[in-house]
């Protein structure tokens, strides 16, 4: 994809966990919305006006940081 030219943005786009499902933010004259693709079937759908996707992210998730006594700490 070239990014802005085919309508998309990557801005807020993100694989979510299991890195099947890809969230593609979509911004055209024609269409302005959210699209769930699968990557392993390339089947796409679009998402409601105003859908709202929050990951939950954890240390196993990033694993360069850890969580001690002292806080949040960069390993």
């Amino acid at each position: 994809m070239k990014g802005a030219f085919y309508c998309s943005s990557l801005y807020n786009s993100v694989f979510l966990r299991g890195d099947r499902y890809f969230l593609l933010n979509v911004e055209c004259g024609n269409y302005g919305g959210q699209l769930l693709i699968d990557s392993e079937t390339g089947k796409y759908e679009k998402l409601p006006k105003d859908t709202r996707v929050y990951l939950g992210l954890t240390t196993e998730d990033i694993p360069h940081y850890r969580i001690s006594c002292g806080g949040i700490m960069a390993n």
